[in-house]
């Protein structure tokens, strides 16, 4: 019961675990592992990417990665629309908050 209660709380599923030790040791990886990182990430969620790339212990390889393998990896169209709302909405934010200043 425990254990059911502790996954429920954990913010990665196991595919992003797995694909989070591999990036660790990025790029020292076989061909097999690589595949297997491409395989994964267009599995993983938007909010496990956004997770991915805002920890600083795996954020340079995780750059490097995106990169390197950029025409390999699928984004789904709800991707790129989550990615664009978000920065509407932090521009508009940003906006809202330089005019309220202002006044």
């Amino acid at each position: 019961m425990m254990e059911v209660a502790r996954e429920r709380h954990r913010p990665f599923g196991r595919k992003a675990d797995r694909f989070r030790d591999l990036l660790r040791r990025y790029p020292e990886l076989t061909t097999y592992q690589l595949d297997e990182m491409v395989s994964i990430y267009d599995q993983l969620s938007t909010l496990e990417v956004a997770l991915l790339s805002a920890d600083e212990r795996v954020a340079e390889q995780f750059d490097a990665f995106l990169h390197s393998h950029s025409g390999r990896l699928q984004m789904l169209w709800r991707d790129h629309l989550v990615f664009a709302l978000a920065f509407i909405g932090s521009f508009a934010s940003i906006v809202g908050l330089i005019v309220a200043v202002m006044r």
